[in-house]
């Protein structure tokens, strides 16, 4: 099997221009294990947005009415693709805290929703 078949196509995301202020109240609506995935306007899949990754790295409140979503991002949290098999998500999951991963169509880098761990145990 691969990803393709368990993607969940209801994502949170927020555009890049996104000011900060706005990015903290759709962070803190989201319920537990989700995170936000950052888009550029033609909706290619451009980071993450963690809550606990982010609550050690706040902006410099001085800065923050300049501060956008693309500022606050996580390059590291890397997508997968819908053609990866699960042998290879589940090293993935293994190598991450997070409970769901981005998928991104290879072809034209846009994020096309997300797979979580729970699903892919439960799978097995």
């Amino acid at each position: 099997g691969t990803v393709s078949w368990m993607i969940e196509d209801v994502v949170d995301t927020v555009p890049s221009s996104m000011p900060f202020q706005d990015v903290v109240l759709r962070l803190i609506a989201l319920e537990p294990g989700r995170d936000l995935y950052v888009v550029s306007p033609d909706g290619r899949y451009l980071g993450a947005i963690v809550l606990d990754a982010l609550k050690g790295h706040l902006p410099d409140w001085t800065h923050l009415p300049m501060v956008v979503a693309a500022d606050v991002l996580d390059p590291g949290v890397m997508p997968v693709h819908p053609g990866l098999p699960l042998s290879q998500l589940r090293a993935r999951f293994a190598e991450t805290p997070l409970d769901r991963l981005p998928v991104v169509d290879p072809d034209s880098a846009k994020l096309v929703g997300a797979v979580s761990k729970r699903r892919l145990l439960g799978a097995e």
